[in-house]
């Protein structure tokens, strides 16, 4: 899967372009992009000293969208990048 070793490249790279392209697929519900976006996943380091995954959940109304907003204004604010991917 040449197109999902590219993104993979592009992530790990800070590539824009391909960071957008990623979410797009992982956001899609085709049974073809759900298969490439398991296997960009299985791609893409978990965890190292320069990229982090977390994972939030809850039910509604507890408060995960403004916890995500003020941890990533925090974090942005120390100068890292971030990425949500809210499903």
């Amino acid at each position: 899967m040449a197109i999902v070793r590219d993104l993979a490249q592009g992530i790990i790279s800070n590539q824009r372009r391909a960071i957008s392209k990623a979410l797009t697929l992982l956001e899609s519900d085709l049974p073809n992009d759900a298969s490439q976006a398991l296997e960009l996943l299985r791609r893409l380091p978990a965890s190292n000293d320069h990229c982090r995954r977390v994972a939030i959940s809850g039910t509604p109304g507890v408060g995960k969208s403004s916890f995500i907003e003020m941890i990533g204004c925090e974090l942005v604010n120390r100068g890292k990048k971030v990425a949500v991917l809210a499903i």
